[in-house]
Parts: C-alpha cells; structure tokens; sequence
C-alpha cells in the first residue's frame, strides 16, 4: 500500500511474459516526484488544428460538389470518395475534441486521477486512429480516380489501379490491427481486463511501413509512442500530424476540380498569358463560324466549312497547303 507521501498510479506499458501473455506493470510514484511536473496541456493545440485541418478540406469538398453537381452536372466516383473521406476526417475531429476534454494532451500522471477519464481517452483515441486512417486513404482514393479520368495509356491506368487497390488494402488492414491487436479489444483502453496482445513493436512497425507524407514528422512520434510511457501526452502530436496528412490529402485531391468556379469567379484569368498551338473544335465539317487564337490578344474568325481553316492555321508564312476530303454516305429509306 502506498504511503501517506505517494500516489498509486498505472503506467501504460506492457512487456509480454514468457507465455507472450501482457501482464501491466503497477508503478508508485512520490508525491515529490509529481510535483516537479508543469501543469501543462496540449487539449487547446489539439482542438484547433483538428477543426482547423477538417474546416478547410470541407469548405473545398463542397466548392467541388458545386462545382460537380451544378456547373457540369457530373457526379463521380471520385466525388462519392471524397465525401466519404471528409466524413471520416469531420468524424475525426469530433472523437478527437472529445477526447482533448477528457485528458488527452495532458499527462498521464494527471488523467489517471480520474480513471473512467483514462479508459475514455483510451477508448477515444484508438477509434480515432481508424478514422484518421480511413480518411487519408479514402482521401488519397479520391485523387487516383480522378486521375483515371485523365490518363489515356493502358500503363498508367494499369499503375493507377495497382496503387488505389494496393492502398486501400494496407490501410483497411491498419484500420482494423488497431482493434485486432489483442485477442479482447477492450483490454487497449481497460488494462483492468486480462487478454494476450502482439507484441508491442508489431503495429508501430506496420504503421510505420505504411506511413505518408506529413508521416515523416509523424513517424517520430510514432516512435516515442512505442513505450507508451506518458500515452496522453505523448499521443496528441501524432494526432495532429495524422490530422494536418488527412486534410493535405482531402484537399490535394479536390482542387483540380475547381477550375470552372475559378474561371467564374476571375474571368480575365484565361490561357491568353501562353501561346498555344489554335485547334478548332470537334464539328469540323460545320457550315458555323469558329474562332481560333492565334497570337496574344488577336482572334481570327475562319471558314469552318472544310479542313482548310485547320491547315491554314499551322501553315508557315509564303506557303499555301490545301487538303480536300471527299466524303460518299450511301444509306436506304425503310419501307
């Protein structure tokens, strides 16, 4: 039993036995040993940049829907992804406010005052991690179909697919290792409940192997983490990061398709700044008038009544190129 002068408290870390059972160890720590520890929280840092990181991407999500269903009423499987990916980081944000009012980004030796508090966080915290996972790979998801709307080559449709199934595969599998770590998934956030778990480095390990881009200061975290020494604390950075990668991610991925609404909105902006090689459009053999820029600030109107007007355009000066294409359609009337 503790004295008078200490404190019985649990640290959150486990080594496996010689059954690679995981038996939690009981430390007490002196009140002395306490008090030298700032009274300190990250809960502000990690409310902001949560709503912050899930704001942004959904104000551009939603100038993408408009832009999609409105403008040019195509609604994609790529749209449908990006909405699903904006619900998972929006999800995110929330279980991780929660978790922020609870006592994560604050130190474990404070939380565990209250431990209904403790388990909750703990709770909250690997529900988010999911999330937070689903969200960068749906995000991702969103981008490579966009993609597929562009590419013409068989290879690069062939990698675009390799990529978006390989991904989504990984990352489902990271998603559900943060429950299948333990035979009873309720011994991660209650060590009160007895189960045989892996071993600790397995799932750093594999999340390591699968980490992104803003993973690169993420992954430091991710590290320190492994002992699971000071959890609350130590947690709320790879939170954040995990948060600042899924927004990168979601909004990477919508802003190709807002070219229409920022046409709209800067009309002047229009490729006049470039000099492009003038093509008229697909009605060749139309009777109409089409325009074909073929210099800064000059237009020229051409006959678009023959393949003329498309050679006249390339032709050098001092040099004439005519091209005639006879035509025969031959059909029969229905009786």
């Amino acid at each position: 039993m503790p004295t008078s002068g200490e404190v019985e408290s649990l640290d959150l870390r486990y080594t496996p036995d010689c059954d690679s059972a995981q038996r939690w160890r009981t430390l007490r720590m002196s009140s002395n040993g306490g008090a030298h520890l700032p009274i300190e929280s990250q809960a502000p840092t990690v409310k902001g940049v949560m709503w912050t990181m899930s704001m942004v991407p959904l104000v551009f999500v939603l100038m993408r829907l408009y832009v999609r269903v409105y403008m040019r009423r195509v609604f994609g499987w790529d749209d449908g992804i990006a909405i699903a990916a904006i619900c998972c980081l929006v999800a995110y944000a929330a279980v991780c406010h929660v978790a922020a009012t609870l006592g994560l980004g604050q130190h474990l030796e404070i939380v565990q005052k209250t431990p209904n508090n403790l388990i909750q966080v703990a709770l909250l915290c690997n529900i988010g991690e999911s999330l937070a996972i689903m969200a960068c790979t749906l995000g991702k998801t969103s981008f490579a179909v966009t993609l597929l709307r562009i590419v013409v080559q068989r290879w690069m449709v062939v990698v675009l697919w390799f990529v978006i199934v390989t991904m989504n595969i990984v990352n489902i599998l990271a998603a559900l290792f943060v429950f299948l770590q333990c035979r009873d998934p309720r011994h991660l956030w209650n060590p009160m409940i007895p189960s045989e778990c892996w071993p600790p480095d397995v799932f750093t390990n594999f999340a390591l192997f699968v980490g992104g881009a803003a993973s690169i200061v993420k992954t430091i975290h991710l590290v320190a983490l492994s002992a699971k020494s000071d959890f609350t604390w130590e947690l709320a950075p790879l939170l954040i990061w995990a948060a600042v990668e899924d927004g990168l991610a979601i909004t990477a991925a919508s802003i190709p398709a807002l070219r229409p609404l920022l046409t709209m909105i800067f009309p002047n902006t229009s490729s006049d700044n470039y000099n492009m090689i003038p093509y008229p459009n697909r009605k060749v053999f139309d009777n109409s008038k089409g325009e074909t820029q073929t210099d800064i600030g000059h237009t020229t109107v051409h006959d678009m009544g023959s393949q003329t007007a498309i050679l006249e355009t390339i032709a050098p000066k001092g040099e004439n190129i005519n091209m005639t294409t006879e035509v025969s359609v031959t059909y029969n009337h229905g009786s």
